[in-house]
């Protein structure tokens, strides 16, 4: 990126491989409950190879993003995002915004209707749908 940009990024997630219901915690009042692979597949995965299939595919990206293969990349993830035309609520360190989701930008901002103008969002914890309290 040019010297205005950003120069990195720190990437995290988290999944729930091999818990039961009773491992998960109770959620919230309105929220979906909490879930894992093995719940969803009704069977434990071997989590050394669910890490290296993980940590495979971010290495073949990463060599996609190197070789210039941006739109390729940012095709593939809009493709696969949730919550698209869907109403949100993403909490920033500032402050708390509802909308209707609408995609993403070339610069990966998560792209949100408030009030009939589209804002850009560049970090925050994003909740889809009707799972969040309505004022």
């Amino acid at each position: 990126m040019n010297r205005d940009g950003l120069a990195h990024a720190a990437v995290g997630f988290g999944i729930n491989v091999n818990l039961s219901a009773a491992d998960l915690p109770t959620p919230a009042a309105g929220s979906l409950p909490p879930t894992s692979l093995a719940i969803a597949l009704g069977q434990q995965l071997d989590r050394e190879q669910l890490l290296c299939t993980i940590l495979q595919a971010i290495d073949q990206t990463y060599a996609q993003l190197w070789a210039g293969n941006h739109d390729a990349i940012r095709e593939a993830w809009a493709a696969r995002l949730v919550g698209y035309g869907e109403r949100v609520t993403i909490t920033t360190n500032a402050n708390t915004h509802q909308g209707i989701m609408r995609g993403i930008d070339t610069d990966g901002a998560l792209l949100l209707e408030i009030a009939g103008k589209t804002e850009r969002f560049l970090s925050g914890d994003v909740l889809i749908g009707p799972r969040f309290p309505q004022r």
